[in-house]
């Protein structure tokens, strides 16, 4: 059963096994545009039936916590300092699981922290995106334009997210979109 808490103002959501089985803590850090919400129907459930503890952080001004209304302003730093709340409130140095941009909090954390073990799923690069908006840009200008109406909030064409996040085609029945992209 998925539960939340708000932890000095972040939205955390855990998923426990019915027993302790030894196995370790996991903590999930979501990318950009998403919160903890997307790891409560998938990966949780599943992870904690199999044993395995679960958390999820919505970072400020994603999901349910605080700070949607300066979202523009935060920093990975501060979304490092947000995933150095959770891991603190935990019983045991977490498995540290990190989705795009996520897993570049991940990894920054990492700089400075230690963590019984880390995954990274599609990472933003230690070295940011920046080669990549360049190759981006050059490569498909209109993809980069619309990709930037999505990150202002005025574009809600799921054409371009399936562009953006496919590379060929995808059955219409396979593509769930959450939130405002919801078809």
């Amino acid at each position: 059963m998925i539960k939340t808490e708000k932890i000095d103002g972040l939205e955390v959501f855990s998923c426990k096994p019915a027993r302790k089985t030894g196995q370790p803590t996991l903590l999930f850090v979501h990318g950009a545009f998403a919160g903890a919400w997307m790891w409560t129907e998938t990966f949780m459930p599943v992870l904690a039936e199999a044993g395995y503890p679960c958390y999820a952080v919505s970072l400020r001004g994603h999901g349910g916590s605080d700070g949607r209304d300066h979202i523009d302003w935060h920093s990975i730093n501060d979304y490092v300092d947000d995933l150095v709340k959770v891991v603190d409130q935990l019983d045991e140095p977490p498995v540290l699981i990190g989705h795009s941009m996520g897993g570049f909090v991940v990894q920054k954390y990492l700089e400075h922290h230690q963590a019984a073990g880390v995954v990274l799923l599609c990472s933003v690069p230690p070295q940011g995106l920046v080669a990549s908006q360049f190759h981006l840009m050059f490569q498909k200008p209109h993809l980069f334009a619309d990709l930037n109406s999505v990150m202002t909030g005025d574009c809600s064409d799921v054409s371009t997210l399936r562009e953006a996040l496919f590379a060929g085609e995808v059955d219409e029945m396979l593509v769930n979109l959450p939130g405002p992209y919801a078809s």
